[in-house]
């Protein structure tokens, strides 16, 4: 029932997931908690109550029997008391030895009626009998008995003779009368004082009257209560000896007589039934009797079945009620397990590595398994934030954080571990120069690499400053560093700092690198969102440096950034390069624009000036480009040449970067269509040879048909076909006059007048290329 009742509450509850096996040990647990003390209590108050009215019952049975065994003791020894009265009266004195039956009617008379009065005094007397010895009778109320039989006077006789008292208990002692046996007798023997006995009061109790006088503790008919002698004879009964009331007198005759003491009680299980015994001893004048009575004790117990039952009754509702509040507390208390069962279950994934026993062990598989994965994430967080503050730094001063307040940034910085109460901020920029200078140390695209040593020197030099400080690898010979100040600190104080900051790395970078090093100092901020325009201000001050040092610090706050009165562009330079693109000549355009780097280096020191300069020179390159009816688009393949050389951070590399990436292409280009256009010439004075041989052709005529120079159509000609023109032509005519020889029969005449040539001339040409005379030749075909 309970498992039922169990099912049903789980049942109802909302998470399934689980079995809500710890649901059911808590609900189990709770209800242990409160219904097993409770049972006991109850279980206890019946029990004890029980034991303790056994007990109480059979201390009552025990007292109430010693006071009936007082009350027949009494009853008794008053009736010894009055048998000795009796005995001593004057009709009971010696005379009644010589007393004659017969003649003594007077006597007879007197010793009836004080027979009769003896009889009526106690109802417990069925009747008084004198026996006289020598008379050989018994005299009672009803007459006279003569004892014929020697068996009855033989007992009279012996009993007598009884030496040890006068008064005594005789059992089975015959009534004389025809009326069987007294089932108790109380003898006293005559005379009442000392002297031989002569005779004996016989007193024969009643049986019904002994058997009511036992039974007085009894209260039922079905209770027990009888008297036995010592050798166990019954001297009252209530049962038959077939009957099974008699078999339970037996058993209790033998259990109560095996028992030591004078009084007892105990407890005597018969057929089912639990009987409550109590038994005492009766010690009369030499004789012992045991006084036994029985009842069922749940007769005695009846008065209190009713208070048993209402126990268990309110024990039952006790019971009730701690069931239902118990579901109802267990309820409550389970409300926090099913709402972290429910959150855990959401996330719909069995980590548990199978079915969980219980909502704890789910809860500690879930929890166990979010532990790992915070730690996992932890141990990620730690390994990716170096980047992510990289990466937001990043962002934060190439500005593309503009849309967030400075709150938001604020706040967003102080995420990553930033103290950012009362302090401002100032903004270093690092350039590192010279690289070319390297060469066969790193390659040309090793500047990221040289960047990352770099910012890790930065960074190991500024760990252990008072201030925060953070570096920022732009991965292109730059580095720049956004450290934090206090507010309160005055402003001189700052700079003097960030000087010798600026000093220490110059000297270590330099050191270390054995790269020139430029540091720029930007102006003071407290606000996050200055710090993007902050940098683009000191990245346009690194135009500033100077070319010719080698390593400096630039103080935006202290450092005059004025025109250089003194510097000049050097335009010669730029027009005879100019000139030299436009010829096509690439070595002298090689040479001209080394001068010219040279000449605009000489004239300023300032990067800025440079960069202007080299800017100027690629517009004017561009332009003559244009003229000569090339687009600068379809060379250059639409790169930016301008934002390239604007971004270079080697100002050595500009000769080679205008020789590789402006002159040299051009060139290429130019070659490439100048060679088209003279194999196309080419092709077309070929094919004019070719139709017109037998005319008078010249390279003059023909570079006039072709509007070309005779010069570079003689020089195209020998470039495409590897011959000169002459030669070419006078290829064809022979080869056109063997076959005028071989296939016709036209005299030498006519043969040289058809290929353009005089006869004599004909003979003396291809007898150089053939090798035979033209009459040979035709011999020589003819043969064959």
């Amino acid at each position: 029932m309970l498992k039922k009742f169990m099912k049903g509450l789980a049942g109802r509850m909302p998470s399934q997931r689980m079995r809500n096996h710890f649901y059911r040990r808590s609900l189990i647990l709770v209800l242990c908690i409160t219904s097993i003390p409770m049972a006991a209590v109850g279980g206890t108050m019946y029990f004890t109550g029980r034991t303790h009215i056994e007990q109480q019952v059979n201390r009552n049975s025990e007292v109430l029997l010693k006071k009936a065994i007082q009350r027949i003791d009494g009853d008794f020894a008053q009736l010894e008391l009055m048998a000795t009265q009796w005995a001593l009266d004057p009709n009971f004195d010696e005379r009644l030895q010589d007393i004659d039956l017969k003649l003594s009617y007077n006597e007879l008379q007197n010793m009836f009626r004080s027979l009769l009065v003896m009889k009526n005094t106690y109802p417990v007397i069925d009747r008084i009998q004198l026996y006289l010895r020598d008379q050989g009778a018994v005299i009672s109320d009803d007459g006279i008995v003569r004892l014929n039989d020697p068996a009855d006077r033989e007992t009279l006789r012996r009993m007598l003779e009884y030496k040890q008292q006068r008064v005594f208990w005789q059992d089975s002692l015959p009534r004389f009368a025809g009326r069987g046996e007294s089932p108790v007798t109380l003898v006293h023997l005559l005379p009442g004082g000392a002297g031989p006995a002569y005779g004996a009061l016989l007193i024969h109790l009643n049986k019904a009257k002994i058997d009511k006088l036992a039974r007085e503790l009894t209260t039922d008919p079905n209770d027990i209560a009888f008297i036995v002698r010592q050798d166990g004879s019954w001297i009252t009964r209530g049962g038959g000896e077939d009957t099974e009331a008699g078999a339970l007198e037996l058993a209790l005759r033998d259990n109560a007589m095996s028992r030591k003491g004078d009084y007892g009680s105990f407890l005597y299980d018969w057929k089912n039934t639990t009987y409550t015994v109590s038994f005492g001893n009766l010690n009369r004048l030499g004789f012992s009797w045991y006084y036994v009575t029985a009842a069922p004790l749940s007769q005695l117990v009846k008065p209190v079945v009713v208070l048993s039952r209402a126990i268990w009754a309110i024990s039952g509702l006790g019971l009730a009620a701690a069931f239902i509040l118990s579901w109802v507390a267990s309820r409550r208390l389970y409300k926090p397990i099913h709402r972290l069962v429910d959150l855990f279950a959401e996330t719909g994934k069995d980590n548990g590595g199978g079915e969980d026993r219980d909502e704890i062990t789910f809860i500690e598989n879930q929890w166990k398994h979010l532990t790992r994965e915070s730690r996992s994430l932890q141990s990620r967080l730690e390994q990716v934030l170096p980047s992510m503050m990289e990466s937001f730094l990043l962002q934060l001063v190439q500005g593309h954080l503009y849309s967030y307040t400075e709150e938001e940034l604020k706040e967003r910085m102080e995420q990553f571990g930033w103290e950012l109460t009362g302090r401002g901020y100032a903004v270093l920029m690092v350039r590192l120069t010279g690289f070319s200078r390297l060469e066969g140390r790193f390659f040309e695209n090793d500047e990221q690499l040289m960047t990352f040593a770099a910012a890790n020197i930065i960074t190991e030099m500024t760990a252990s400053r008072p201030g925060q400080t953070k570096v920022v690898n732009f991965q292109d010979l730059s580095v720049g560093l956004l450290e934090t100040y206090p507010l309160d600190q005055p402003k001189e104080a700052v700079k003097r700092d960030l000087h010798q900051l600026a000093q220490e790395l110059m000297q270590s970078l330099h050191g270390l690198l054995k790269l020139d090093v430029t540091v720029i100092i930007g102006k003071l901020t407290p606000a996050i969102k200055e710090i993007p325009h902050m940098l683009d201000e000191t990245r346009k001050w690194l135009n500033y440096r100077d070319l010719q040092e080698t390593y400096q610090i630039l103080d935006m706050d202290g450092v005059h950034t004025g025109g250089d009165g003194e510097a000049s562009y050097p335009f010669a330079a730029e027009r005879e390069l100019v000139h030299a693109v436009r010829m096509g000549k690439q070595e002298e355009c090689g040479r001209l624009t080394e001068r010219f780097m040279a000449e605009l280096a000489a004239s300023s020191a300032k990067e800025k000036f440079l960069k202007d300069g080299a800017l100027q020179l690629l517009g004017s390159i561009q332009h003559a480009v244009r003229e000569a009816g090339f687009q600068p688009g379809n060379i250059y393949r639409d790169a930016n040449l301008f934002e390239e050389l604007h971004d270079m951070r080697e100002l050595d590399h500009l000769t080679g970067w205008f020789v590789s990436r402006v002159i040299a292409p051009y060139m290429e280009e130019l070659h490439r269509t100048q060679n088209m256009r003279m194999k196309q010439l080419v092709e077309r004075v070929i094919d004019t040879i070719l139709r017109d041989y037998d005319k008078d052709l010249s390279l003059e005529s023909c570079a006039e048909l072709e509007g070309a120079n005779p010069f570079t159509l003689s020089r195209a000609f020998k470039h495409v076909t590897g011959v000169n023109f002459i030669d070419y032509l006078t290829d064809v005519r022979v080869e056109k006059a063997k076959a005028l020889l071989a296939e016709t029969d036209m005299k030498i005449n006519e043969i040289a007048e058809r290929v353009g040539y005089q006869p004599s001339y004909l003979i003396r040409v291809f007898k150089k290329k053939a090798g035979l005379t033209p009459g040979q030749f035709r011999d020589e075909h003819t043969r064959s």
